[in-house]
């Protein structure tokens, strides 16, 4: 006779439930970072002199780099605007070009934070949260940029268009992402460095 098979226990069908949990958000993190490297590490960037700081009636520089916050549902999260040559056209469109790219958590009906990823040809519109703009990432509980300058520091926010800044870009970009639900969470960071960016322009 063939020996009995294996019983599982309650604890081995947990175990896998719990390893089959951990495999999805890992893969969810894992495209979700790898989409957000590609398109850092084609970000467009002008330099002088077709970049001049703005005087105070000047329209803002298209391809600025704006790093703030957001707050959804109660909490805040970050949110970073910036220019890139890896426009992803939806719909069938074969039109290219510098895309307008924002990252931006939003809050759904049953109470989970979404990541999503604007992208948009120019002319840029006004940012609006849209929820039609594909999701990079679902179970978000936290979501945060680093922004790196020519001598290594860090910063929260940032913005390429700004006197604070001296008009510069940043050199890195820092992402830190938290998804999880109420029993667990899962951490994954990783740091895009910028194949060019603008030096500070002193005035």
């Amino acid at each position: 006779h063939p020996p009995p098979p294996p019983t599982s226990t309650p604890a081995d069908c947990r175990r896998q439930r719990q390893m089959c949990i951990r495999d999805r958000y890992y893969d969810m993190a894992k495209n979700c970072l790898n989409r957000m490297t590609l398109d850092l590490g084609a970000v467009y960037i002008t330099q002088p002199p077709l970049y001049k700081p703005p005087d105070v009636d000047d329209p803002p520089d298209p391809y600025r780099i704006i790093g703030s916050s957001n707050e959804t549902g109660g909490t805040s999260f970050a949110i970073v605007r910036f220019a890139s040559n890896a426009h992803i056209p939806l719909n069938k469109s074969k039109k290219g070009g510098v895309a307008e790219i924002v990252y931006y958590v939003q809050g759904k009906d049953d109470g989970q934070q979404v990541l999503r990823r604007g992208d948009h040809l120019y002319p840029y519109p006004p940012f609006e949260e849209n929820s039609g703009d594909p999701v990079l990432t679902e179970h978000v509980k936290s979501l945060a940029f680093k922004y790196y300058d020519s001598e290594g520091s860090e910063y929260e926010e940032w913005d390429s268009d700004s006197k604070e800044y001296s008009y510069a870009t940043p050199t890195a970009i820092g992402i830190e992402l938290e998804i999880g639900d109420e029993s667990v969470s899962y951490n994954f960071e990783t740091t895009v460095r910028f194949a060019v960016n603008r030096e500070k322009i002193e005035q």
